[in-house]
């Protein structure tokens, strides 16, 4: 019992994980490849890479999300990130951060991610993957000065969670682990 504006909408957010994809592989490949882009630049490259992902073009604005692109994509090479790692603790317990950066030299990790929906993130995802990459590398979080962002809707959400913070994830993930291990596997 949809009105034609509830189908329509319910069509446009059915395509949001698909958007997101997109945007984000393009993310990837111009941080990879350490390649700058202006506002117009990405309006163009993020058209075109929704338009070749077969998304319709009534479904999206692509300067809807240049404002947020853009600075994530350059911060990104900036501060000189990998795009698109995997932070694995085990088969159960893994995610994939959009930006990562860590300097080992100066004891600093950096982790970004680019959100493309609406909806206000918040850093706990970040927060996860801090305590993934600490766990993967063995790395004491309290060694380490963390600076984790989110850019989404044309905002830069920063925080800088200390041990404190990392240090109960990491164990509860270590916990959920274990029982996972303990109660399904193999069974």
């Amino acid at each position: 019992d949809y009105s034609t504006e509830q189908f329509e909408n319910y069509i446009r957010s059915s395509y949001a994980t698909t958007i997101g994809t997109s945007i984000h592989e393009l993310a990837a490949d111009l941080i990879s490849a350490r390649i700058r882009v202006t506002p117009k630049e990405a309006q163009k490259m993020i058209d075109l890479k929704l338009f070749q992902d077969k998304i319709p073009r009534n479904i999206y604005d692509p300067s809807n999300y240049v404002s947020t692109f853009v600075p994530y994509v350059k911060d990104a090479i900036g501060w000189d990130m990998q795009a698109e790692q995997v932070l694995k603790y085990s088969d159960y317990a893994f995610g994939t951060a959009d930006a990562i950066r860590f300097n080992p030299v100066k004891g600093e990790l950096r982790i970004h991610d680019l959100k493309t929906g609406k909806t206000p993130a918040s850093l706990d995802q970040l927060v996860a993957y801090a305590a993934l990459f600490f766990l993967e590398y063995h790395i004491k979080p309290g060694d380490v000065e963390i600076t984790l962002c989110i850019y989404q809707n044309g905002e830069i959400l920063t925080g800088e969670p200390k041990a404190p913070d990392i240090v109960p994830v990491m164990n509860k993930i270590i916990a959920l682990d274990k029982y996972y291990q303990s109660n399904f596997k193999g069974v």
